[in-house]
Order: C-alpha cells, then structure tokens, then sequence
C-alpha cells in the first residue's frame, strides 16, 4: 500500500476498521444470525483485547503514524476503538447518525454535518500526526459548533480552516464511512 500511495498512511485505518466489522459480520451469518451492530462490537473487543499493548506500549523505534501518535499522545487511534468494540460508533455515532438524516433534506448535507459530530468527539490521530493536540482541539471545537449551528456556508468555512492547517481528519472519516456501513447493513435484508 506504501508503494501505491507514495510512502502516504492512505486507507489504512478505514481498512482495518471496516475488514474487522466484515469479519464479525460474517461470522453472525454463518451462525445464521441477524445483524446485530452491538454484537459484532463484543466480538471485536474479545478478538483485538491487548492489542494496544501487544503493538503500540514498547514499540522502541515508531513507524507507522498510529505508532507515533501514541508514543507522542499516548492515543490508541484505531487500535483503541477496536479494543473497545467501537462502543463509540455503535452507542454515540449510530444514534445521531439517525437523528441528522431523519432531520435532513439533503443527504450529502446530512453527512457532513455527522462528519462534523464526529470529528469533534474523536481524538483522530492524523490530526495529531499532522498538527499538534492544541489543532486537535480546535478541529473539535469548530466542528462541534458546525454540527450544533450546520449550515453549508458555515461547513465551506470549515473546510477552509482545515485547507489552511493542512489538517486532514482522516480517522474521523474512516468512523464516517464506518458508520455508514453500518446503517447500510442495518437497512438491507441481505442478513
């Protein structure tokens, strides 16, 4: 994937956050069970238990941006979601994801607004990797009141903002995109 991007950390968190939901997933078909968002969170926490500490705790030479977040931050980024079952996405995301689209008139509109809610309760890594804790802080804080007062002018300024930082929140859209999914699967009869 290094190759591919150029040296650059594209897709990886999405890929790993979207590959263990595929899995669980399937494992809840195989066992002829129905979706169950909650339940694939359990199995995720049991499967990635320790992970933070098997990968991230005594790595001595840092190498992957997570790797450096954490020993800098001391934030567990994807690894610490996957440990904790997404309990975030499931308990937090999935609720107000529910609450702005049957609000909403404009679906794009919709997402950025659930774009905005997440970022600001997330401590995204590629945020930190990028910038520092105090533009953590700031992205939170601006999308917090885009999502409380949204409107597209207001998201265009945003977008902006984050344009002049050189700031990309990475980690919050692959918990945007994870999250879609899994309203995808909730809605679809296909499991």
């Amino acid at each position: 994937m290094f190759a591919a991007t150029d040296g650059r950390n594209t897709h990886k968190g999405a890929i790993f956050c979207l590959g263990l939901f595929c899995v669980a997933v399937g494992r809840q078909k195989e066992r002829g069970e129905s979706f169950d968002a909650a339940g694939c969170g359990d199995f995720i926490a049991k499967t990635c238990a320790g992970m933070c500490k098997r990968e991230l705790e005594n790595v001595k030479h840092p190498f992957t941006h997570g790797e450096k977040v954490f020993a800098r931050y001391g934030a567990s980024g994807a690894r610490g979601l996957a440990e904790n079952g997404f309990d975030v996405v499931i308990k937090d995301f999935l609720p107000t994801a529910e609450k702005v689209f049957n609000e909403a008139t404009d679906f794009d509109a919709a997402k950025t607004r659930l774009l905005a809610y997440i970022v600001s309760k997330t401590d995204d890594v590629n945020v930190l990797y990028r910038a520092d804790a105090n533009t953590l802080k700031s992205a939170q804080t601006l999308c917090g009141d885009l999502y409380r007062n949204f409107d597209m002018q207001k998201a265009k300024q945003t977008e902006k903002w984050f344009i002049e930082k050189n700031v990309s929140c990475g980690g919050s859209a692959d918990l945007l995109s994870l999250t879609l999914f899994l309203i995808d699967l909730k809605n679809s009869n296909a499991l």
